[in-house]
């Protein structure tokens, strides 16, 4: 592990300054719809009606049901899944309060309560039409290596202090790509 980091880190770059090594872009597609989780009924949030995008980043568009409103306490959960030959490694994980990050560019659920034009809470209860919402992973451009490259389940939850109310699923695909198209805007 350590010898690959070393390579990485000390010998790529210097093979670049060259003009040994190719410059690789990486981009990033969903695999898949957005899927509820296993055994668990959405009761309080459906995301049925959402609908993927690849056009422009990774997108999402349609109703977005929010059944419950939600208040104070309630946090947003991602938890990202590097899918391997040997199941699923643990590669990301982060909460926080909703109603306490709503204007946090910073947090990666940022875009989706943007887009709801939500701006403090309780967040009611309604259908939330949603418009070509971006996932931009413009961040990681800096760090991204062909490491990176594989199936990704990311599971997004929403949670109270004392019950589960939402689970869903999105899967990703992060790839190789020298096209053109995928360059920073």
């Amino acid at each position: 592990m350590w010898g690959a980091k070393f390579f990485q880190l000390f010998f790529v770059p210097l093979l670049w300054s060259r003009g040994a090594v190719a410059e690789v872009r990486y981009a990033c597609a969903f695999s898949e719809e957005v899927q509820e989780c296993p055994n668990f009924k959405n009761e309080y949030f459906d995301a049925s009606g959402l609908k993927l995008s690849d056009d422009d980043g990774l997108g999402l568009s349609g109703a977005l049901n929010v059944k419950v409103a939600v208040d104070v306490g309630d946090e947003m959960c991602a938890d990202v899944w590097k899918m391997t030959e040997v199941g699923k490694e643990m590669v990301f994980s982060a909460c926080g309060d909703i109603c306490d990050n709503l204007d946090d560019k910073n947090n990666p659920w940022y875009p989706l309560f943007d887009k709801m034009n939500t701006k403090s809470c309780p967040i009611e209860a309604k259908v939330y039409e949603i418009d070509n919402m971006i996932i931009d992973l413009a961040f990681a451009n800096g760090v991204m290596c062909h490491e990176f490259c594989a199936e990704y389940e990311v599971t997004l939850s929403v949670k109270d202090k004392t019950d589960q109310k939402s689970c869903n699923i999105l899967n990703i695909v992060i790839y190789e790509s020298n096209d053109d198209a995928n360059e920073e805007k």
